[in-house]
């Protein structure tokens, strides 16, 4: 099974997804490739596979993409043989994509399930950005205009929770509950 978590920059995606590979064993994360330059502990091929822009570019051109998004001045994607690999190993795939993604992975009937994570309110999701660090003012403006955009898509998926700042536990538990009913309809067929 292929689950999809979406949410706005800050939304809480990378936290949510480490602990829900925790209750699922058999699970992964795909590891999506970007062109932006890594942030402070992040590991190359855990985090993310970290390219230069040029070799993203020749991706593209390759056609080595599920999916990929220009975003806040760097490409982000999914690339196809890395994901199948996973998929081949593991019951569960959890694939972080934005909403364009979401809608490459419907385009290319690729069966998921898919989540939006919500924030509290927007006031909640730029304190959350600003949090992270990294960013100037201009860079966090950018991210929550983008984020406005984003929460317009989330009734295209699946599902769509609200992660509430210090409520982390009841969101993975309420997605935990959906994801193993839907295994166990999985199971039957």
């Amino acid at each position: 099974m292929i689950i999809i978590v979406s949410s706005p920059s800050g939304g809480g995606k990378n936290t949510v997804l480490r602990e829900l590979k925790k209750i699922y064993k058999k699970s992964c994360l795909s590891v999506n490739t970007t062109s932006r330059q890594p942030r402070e502990k992040e590991k190359d091929g855990q985090d993310y596979f970290f390219v230069s822009k040029t070799d993203f570019e020749n991706k593209i051109k390759n056609h080595e993409l599920i999916e990929y998004n220009f975003y806040n001045g760097n490409y982000y994607g999914v690339e196809k043989k890395q994901l199948f690999e996973k998929i081949e190993k593991n019951k569960i795939v959890f694939v972080q994509i934005d909403v364009n993604g979401k809608k490459s992975f419907d385009r290319e009937k690729i069966k998921h399930l898919s989540f939006f994570l919500l924030p509290d309110s927007l006031q909640a999701l730029e304190e959350r950005i600003k949090n992270r660090g990294g960013l100037d003012k201009k860079q966090i403006a950018e991210r929550l205009k983008i984020a406005k955009k984003e929460l317009k898509q989330a009734k295209n998926y699946n599902y769509q929770i609200t992660n509430r700042q210090g409520h982390l536990k009841e969101t993975v538990l309420f997605m935990k509950k959906i994801i193993d009913k839907e295994l166990a309809t999985l199971d039957k067929s």
